[in-house]
């Protein structure tokens, strides 16, 4: 093959994706963002370990984020707008002045009553649990907890409880299952045979009262056998937090109170599921029953889906259903399973039923089908953020360390952008949105960074490139794409004429927009470079209005003209055209001089261009 032959043959493997990338939008993101676009502050942890588990927690009464992992506990001061870490010696009274004092944390979650974090730690002679307070740091309402928890569990700490889950098998040291410490006693699950792993617990944090209800998400493995049948299946569970236990050698120590139902995402005309549950967002409201639960779930296909459920629907699900045990139903007139009675005078055939595990009938489904968000990526983590008459927007880490931005409106996603805040690829430890300042926060077990995620500057100087990025957080104001505020010009459909530009007007020629003139030689070559928008837009350069073929990239569309001739000579436009409308990107003027003519080999001089520039 000769070097021509093999410069073309490279060309159309290299083009080829990068063209087709314009189709299918809807798994598509419109731009990607890196370093280069934007920055990211970051905090390196000192001497991070391979796989440190690092978890993210805002402080409920402040803008103050905390990143906590075993070794080590770091604070963002958020009232200054900077990524400062600080590192907090809460241990130092528990080390009695020893030098290299060493402890682990193990439980890290939001605090209650005006305090900024609960927190647990295992150091040389204590294991100690405290509320830290927000202004000083000291650790108060202290108490000691003899029992193993590890700070990637899901945890709560409410009313004075402290909730926690053990995941994996059941062994010497502990059952699977939702744990409960309170008062110096333990509440604990009944052992179970099946492998388990917790996602998220869920409490009314509104009510106050510790008779409330508290839920938790999970996912068991399957044990039937069928080749056919899913390895996961997802489940939620509901438990009465005031539960005590049942009596000696009855329940003793373990829930009465725990019923279980399946969660079902998919479309079940279309025999697709998903059962493998990933991660939890909750969006609360004000009334509890409208709190919304978006799950992300994976298939054995690989594919990603994310379904919501009401929460009102959990709730109906626990009260209404029937028992797949309805059999063995206890014939009492006390109370239904599952309500929440003080004290623990129950009757035996009550507590056999209960120690069983009782299953509801009826399936938890969502509100609606299940947003299919992903064919090919491999997501892990989720964050949700309702923005009030403008839909929601979806934050989703990928395995590779990357994170998408979405626009979820009546079980459509559209994708926003792409991060790619660390600099290599990396496992996401932990992620954290800030509703209020719309900082998302993303750990891996090295660094913490933080990112913008109302940087609308990312989207263009125009206002219909304003609109078209559809982005919640975003809007027009005057002259420039400014994080939205009440008279901001948005339309998320991405539809322009909100603008009041007319797409056709951009097709004309404007006097007041006079392109700047490139003057060159007949029998040279001349390269005209429009700049990629959005991974969304196709790209078409013209000479006045006759279209000339260009060089997908991701960069842009690149005009090559080899040998130039008088015929080239004139005025040459580039336009985006994404969701119906059309984008002035680019235009110049070129003029040929009488200079002495320079040619270039033109196929030579683009395969060349097209090793430097074309990177799909």
């Amino acid at each position: 093959m000769t070097f021509p032959e093999l410069c073309v043959s490279l060309s159309v493997l290299w083009i080829t994706p990068c063209i087709s990338t314009h189709d299918g939008h809807h798994s598509e993101v419109r731009i990607k963002v890196n370093h280069i676009h934007m920055p990211f502050p970051t905090l390196q942890f000192p001497n991070p370990q391979i796989n440190t588990m690092v978890k993210l927690v805002k402080d409920p009464s402040g803008t103050n984020i905390y990143a906590g992992s075993p070794q080590g506990l770091y604070i963002f001061k958020g009232d200054s707008g900077k990524l400062a870490p600080v590192h907090m010696p809460l241990f130092e009274s528990d080390c009695h002045g020893k030098p290299n004092c060493e402890y682990i944390i193990s439980v890290l979650d939001e605090g209650t009553n005006g305090n900024s974090l609960f927190m647990c730690w295992t150091g040389e002679n204590v294991k100690k649990c405290c509320n830290v307070q927000n202004s000083n740091h000291k650790h108060v309402d202290c108490f000691i907890m003899e029992t193993r928890v590890h700070i990637k569990e899901p945890s709560l700490h409410i009313g004075g409880m402290l909730f926690f889950t053990f995941s994996g098998v059941s062994d010497d040291q502990g059952s699977v299952g939702l744990y409960k410490y309170t008062n110096s006693s333990y509440t604990w699950p009944s052992s179970s045979d099946r492998e388990q792993r917790y996602i998220k617990i869920i409490a009314d944090r509104g009510s106050g009262s510790l008779k409330g209800k508290l839920y938790f998400l999970y996912i068991e493995k399957n044990t039937n056998p069928d080749p056919e049948t899913p390895l996961w299946i997802p489940r939620v569970s509901q438990i009465c937090m005031d539960d005590k236990g049942g009596v000696k050698n009855q329940l003793q120590f373990r829930w009465t109170s725990m019923l279980t139902a399946r969660l079902f995402c998919g479309d079940a005309k279309k025999r697709i599921s998903f059962t493998e549950l990933l991660d939890v967002a909750v969006v609360e409201t004000e009334h509890w029953n409208s709190t919304k639960i978006y799950a992300l779930f994976r298939n054995e296909y690989n594919l990603s889906a994310i379904c919501v459920y009401k929460m009102a629907d959990i709730i109906y699900t626990f009260a209404k259903s029937k028992f797949i045990e309805k059999d063995e139903m206890p014939d009492s007139n006390l109370h239904r399973p599952g309500e929440c009675v003080p004290g623990k005078n129950f009757p035996p055939n009550f507590l056999k039923f209960m120690e069983n595990r009782p299953e509801m009938e009826d399936w938890v489904r969502p509100a609606r089908d299940a947003v299919l968000i992903s064919h090919h990526h491999q997501y892990t983590h989720l964050q949700v953020d309702h923005v009030e008459g403008k839909g929601t927007v979806l934050v989703i880490a990928l395995e590779s360390g990357r994170v998408h931005k979405v626009l979820e409106q009546d079980g459509e996603a559209f994708f926003i952008a792409e991060y790619q805040p660390f600099t290599s690829p990396t496992r996401v430890q932990s992620m954290l949105l800030d509703s209020l300042t719309k900082q998302l926060y993303v750990s891996s077990s090295s660094e913490v960074v933080r990112v913008e995620l109302r940087n609308c500057s990312l989207y263009g100087t125009q206002c219909c490139s304003c609109v078209l990025a559809r982005d919640p957080y975003c809007g027009w104001s005057t002259s420039s794409c400014l994080p939205a505020k009440k008279h901001s010009i948005q339309d998320l459909d991405g539809n322009c004429s909100v603008c009041q530009e007319p797409s056709k007007a951009l097709l004309q020629d404007k006097p007041q927009n006079t392109p700047p003139t490139k003057i060159i030689t007949e029998g040279s070559e001349v390269h005209l470079n429009c700049p990629a928008l959005s991974h969304h837009a196709s790209y078409t350069w013209y000479q006045g209005n006759r279209r000339r073929f260009c060089f997908s990239t991701r960069q842009g569309c690149l005009l090559v003209i080899a040998n130039v001739s008088q015929e080239d000579q004139g005025t040459y436009r580039c336009l985006a055209t994404e969701n119906g409308q059309n984008l002035l990107l680019a235009s110049y003027k070129l003029s040929i001089n009488s200079g002495p003519c320079a040619r270039a080999t033109p196929l030579v001089s683009v395969c060349l261009l097209l090793l430097l520039s074309v990177i799909c």
